[in-house]
């Protein structure tokens, strides 16, 4: 768990900002002949913030199309350098530099990054994305061009949230610029809330990116 608090110069209270609670993580990596792919899965069960959680968070990764060859050399490397006596600034450098190397590699030979779980409920409604991230048709010029390499960049996500989650955040928004005590309080929320909505759903169906299927974004 990870608690982050706050508190002013030299007092003693510390307010809490916001706390991770159960969070576990899980790392692998697989050879498979002369490519290797290596996944990545973390959980958390709430994040609290104030009054309100988001729950069950899980991340899901897992990169494919990885050169074993490239992927020892790196680790291979990375541990040298370690032992090495290189100031920290020079240590940094050269650790970009390997780490740019890698990288290259892993676009040449045709990696490509899965999101296979990227999920979290709040009220109990939960949002999810999928999706996969890879580069298609690079040269070699296109890596000393930034904006060159990110037009070859292929994105494929899939998205789902419940128009009902939509809802609750714009009541818990809305909340926040309402008076308690304000006579028509839970009317002023409830309006801010359809108001979201609408801009946000408005936006996405318009827009081409979404359709609404079964109350679900």
């Amino acid at each position: 768990a990870i608690i982050v608090r706050d508190a002013a110069v030299g007092g003693k209270d510390a307010k809490e900002l916001v706390r991770f609670e159960d969070m576990q993580a899980r790392s692998e990596s697989v050879r498979r002949g002369s490519m290797a792919e290596i996944g990545y899965r973390s959980t958390t069960k709430a994040i609290v913030f104030g009054a309100e959680r988001v729950e069950r968070i899980n991340l899901a990764l897992r990169l494919t199309n990885i050169p074993a060859k490239a992927l020892a050399e790196l680790d291979q490397s990375l541990r040298a350098q370690e032992g090495s006596e290189l100031a920290p600034e020079a240590q940094q450098e050269l650790m970009l530099r390997k780490m740019k190397d890698f990288g290259k590699r892993l676009v040449q030979a045709g990696a490509t990054l899965n999101i296979e779980d990227f999920s979290a409920a709040y009220r109990g409604n939960v949002a999810s994305l999928k999706g996969r991230v890879t580069f298609q048709k690079v040269v070699d010029a296109d890596f000393d061009n930034l904006a060159a390499l990110m037009k070859k960049l292929v994105a494929h996500f899939e998205v789902r949230v419940p128009v009902a989650l939509i809802k609750d955040i714009g009541r818990a928004v809305a909340s926040k610029s309402v008076p308690p005590d304000t006579p028509d309080a839970a009317k002023q929320i409830e309006a801010g809330a359809d108001g979201l909505v609408s801009f946000v759903v408005g936006k996405a169906v318009t827009g081409g990116f979404a359709v609404v299927e079964k109350n679900e974004l």
